[in-house]
């Protein structure tokens, strides 16, 4: 048997209601809202594996396989982290960044890089246009980084730029 939510207009059964929940901004229960994950990622077997494990932990998470999908679904999906690869097709992974560090709506979105690019010089560079974290797919386990969005994703506001 259903158990029923009620609103001002209408009564939506718990799981159409968990269903809205998980994609708009507005929640009408009271639950808490679930974190958004974009996936900027063109191998689409790793954006997969990762995909399925974050929403295992309870996360929406969305895919984009080059930059230029990846800056228009941060715009309409306005993620609560980005997890982003460096070598893209369309836009690159720097370029993303720059896109993303001018655009007042969008610069306060922390974007987490995963990349098999791992040239001190290449970090730097993502630090300095505002990644909070960097790591390096061959030395990085999907278990390492499902506890690191798990970890950034329950804390605070304010806590983010904190080292994880």
């Amino acid at each position: 048997m259903p158990r029923w939510v009620g609103t001002t207009k209408k009564l939506f059964t718990l799981s159409k209601v968990e269903r809205f929940c998980q994609t708009s901004s507005i929640c009408y229960t009271g639950c808490s809202m679930q974190p958004k994950v974009l996936l900027v990622e063109d191998d689409r077997f790793v954006s997969s594996m990762l995909k399925s494990r974050l929403e295992h932990d309870g996360f929406v998470v969305d895919q984009a396989f080059d930059g230029d999908e990846g800056v228009q679904k941060m715009r309409s999906l306005r993620p609560d982290l980005v997890i982003l690869d460096i070598i893209l097709p369309k836009v690159s992974g720097f370029e993303f960044l720059e896109r993303v560090v001018s655009d007042v709506e969008l610069n306060s979105i922390p974007i987490m890089v995963v990349s098999n690019l791992g040239q001190e010089s290449d970090v730097e560079k993502a630090r300095s246009l505002g990644a909070v974290d960097y790591y390096i797919k061959a030395k990085t386990s999907i278990d390492d980084l499902e506890n690191v969005v798990k970890n950034r994703l329950s804390k605070k506001p304010g806590q983010e730029n904190q080292a994880s």
